[in-house]
């Protein structure tokens, strides 16, 4: 049985916040997912770093590709997934634990095509920023 939901995360240089974007993937109320880690041609360790989150969760399939930007490490994403719905997470990003439970919910409801939810932009203020 496919997963109801496929979860696309172009990665591209990522490896200071891989981890926290994986893991509040990985720990959503809503499990019944598959998430592809498309590595869009990464020089660091992002690519390694993929192949392990693979190596440990039966649910995330890997993707190496040559770099061609978001919108084809999307599309590659997209081509392999199985879900009824898709959803899309930036490599940068962390979610909150029920962002997919809500939104598929909302979907199911309302008999929708596109949803979508607010974010909020946060700031490493423990890093030098330059002021241009």
């Amino acid at each position: 049985m496919s997963p109801k939901l496929s979860i696309i995360v172009p990665v591209y240089n990522a490896e200071k916040n891989l981890d926290r974007c994986v893991n509040s993937i990985m720990h959503q109320t809503f499990k019944d997912f598959e998430l592809f880690l498309v590595n869009d041609g990464s020089m660091d360790a992002s690519g390694k770093m993929c192949d392990e989150y693979g190596k440990k969760y039966t649910n995330i399939k890997i993707i190496h590709q040559m770099n061609g930007g978001i919108g084809s490490a999307r599309n590659t994403g997209i081509l392999d997934s199985t879900g009824e719905f898709i959803g899309f997470v930036d490599n940068d990003d962390f979610i909150s634990p029920f962002m997919y439970e809500n939104l598929i919910q909302v979907a199911i409801e309302t008999n929708s095509d596109i949803v979508s939810c607010n974010h909020q932009r946060l700031y490493d203020f423990s890093e030098e920023r330059s002021q241009s």
